[in-house]
């Protein structure tokens, strides 16, 4: 079996976060494992019919697909830092 690619884990990673990602918010005790982002719901014609609605992500794998989404792309020139 061959390894997974970078596409494909953050593929799965946005699955994951995707399924347990909740609108309500989180009691106090758990505050720390979860991160809020805003989103935008569209009608089926694809026409924004309310912005900036709160929701609530995994930590632990937001973090991953940031940090896996973030490493260097092959062949891209590195910094000089």
């Amino acid at each position: 079996m061959r390894p997974k690619s970078k596409k494909e884990r953050l593929c799965e990673l946005q699955k994951e976060i995707y399924a347990k990602r909740r609108y309500a918010q989180p009691p106090e005790s758990e505050a720390d494992d979860w991160v809020v982002y805003f989103e935008d719901v569209d009608d089926e014609f694809g026409h924004t019919v309310k912005k900036g609605i709160p929701v609530w992500m995994p930590k632990a794998e937001c973090d991953i697909f940031d940090r896996l989404r973030a490493e260097q792309v092959p062949g891209a020139v590195k910094s000089a830092r």
